[in-house]
């Protein structure tokens, strides 16, 4: 530990500013773990300015942000001197390096060991290693790379693990998911709000969808059943990426605009889910899927495909899983709900559920202070 203070100074990497899943993860970190007992301090390879992530964990948690240059072909070795010198000129004050990339992790782990960091953690957050085959394969290969100077090796669920233990052929262990469980529970006030906003009728059902438009993630396949669908189901799309100005060509070439309401990324996600009568994720694969705890914790029934962890399920009878792009299941099953179906569950229930599960900071802070301070 640094002399300076008594505090564990924690280096997570990332290979950019996170978004989605992985950003909500940290962030749960940097809010729930002592402000006492850790320090934690960001490095991510972006060459931009910081966005509502960064500004946030600054802001909030006091997370001090290191940028290196963008990692490309045609810059490796610029960036492995940046890398370089970073650990030289830093690694007496950082205690724990804890890389979220792990395709990146090899080259952070050698600049880690080389000065000194003793304890090097890599995180598999993915139950894929990529959306591509080619893609995957290569970064199989960088991870067992960064085998020989890996100390501790963790996942974000149970399928996840399974996935790196094979690849790794190494014991690994599950480091839960913590959420502020209040911020989400369902509140009929924000429900009329924006349901009148958004010019919902009473008979509509309303679909949410809550995740970046980006490779696996299939938004699309929702927009291919949507002429199936009945009239009265609505979908809401909050997110952002590079696959969504394809998506609205795609639903307005089908002449489906009206059904589909794009809201972008919000930061009130937490009050939108109130507006919804049923969350789905259609993703191809997911490490976790924090959104569909969110969902849950609101009481809203989930539909999602078999790419989704079941460790996610927090109430047995909240979430059905489908089979990845079959068309007809999906149909059948969005077409059967119905608003007396889909009536929440009570709050006082998901209360318990929650309470005694892993995904509460009271129960999960264990495990990392096992892995940090163990």
């Amino acid at each position: 530990m640094n002399e300076q203070n008594n505090r564990v100074r924690v280096l997570h990497v990332v290979a950019q500013e996170p978004i989605g899943g992985v950003g909500s993860y940290l962030q749960s970190i940097f809010e729930f773990l002592s402000k006492q007992n850790f320090k934690f301090i960001l490095l991510e390879s972006s060459s931009i300015q910081d966005g509502v992530f960064n500004k946030k964990i600054k802001v909030d948690y006091g997370v001090e942000i290191n940028k290196l240059p963008s990692l490309k072909i045609v810059n490796i070795f610029k960036y492995l001197r940046a890398v370089n010198l970073f650990y030289k000129k830093n690694a007496d004050d950082i205690d724990i390096i804890h890389v979220h990339a792990p395709n990146i992790a090899f080259i952070h782990f050698f600049f880690a060991k080389k000065y000194g960091i003793s304890k090097r953690v890599l995180q598999l957050h993915s139950t894929k290693y990529s959306s591509g085959k080619l893609k995957a394969y290569r970064n199989k290969i960088l991870i067992r790379l960064a085998i020989r100077n890996t100390t501790d090796y963790v996942s974000t669920s149970s399928e996840a693990n399974q996935i790196l233990e094979r690849t790794i052929h190494r014991s690994s262990i599950v480091l839960p998911n913590m959420i502020n469980a209040s911020i989400y529970f369902y509140n009929e006030k924000n429900r009329n709000i924006i349901r009148n906003r958004l010019g919902i009728n009473n008979d509509d059902i309303l679909i949410g969808v809550v995740g970046n438009f980006l490779p696996g993630k299939n938004q699309e396949f929702l927009v291919l059943i949507g002429e199936q669908l009945k009239k009265n189901i609505k979908f809401i799309f909050i997110g952002d990426g590079p696959q969504k100005e394809q998506l609205k060509k795609m639903i307005f070439n089908k002449g489906m605009a009206e059904r589909f309401i794009f809201l972008g990324k919000r930061d009130d996600v937490n009050k939108l889910y109130s507006a919804f009568d049923l969350f789905v994720n259609p993703s191809e694969f997911e490490g976790f899927s924090r959104v569909v705890l969110e969902a849950q914790l609101n009481g809203l029934y989930c539909v999602v495909s078999k790419g989704i962890p079941k460790s996610v399920v927090l109430a047995d009878d909240a979430v059905t899983f489908l089979e990845i792009n079959d068309k007809n299941e999906w149909v059948n099953a969005l077409n059967s709900m119905s608003i007396s179906f889909l009536r929440r569950k009570h709050k006082k229930s998901m209360k318990k559920l929650f309470a005694d599960s892993l995904f509460n900071p009271n129960n999960a802070q264990k495990y990392f202070e096992k892995l940090y301070l163990g």
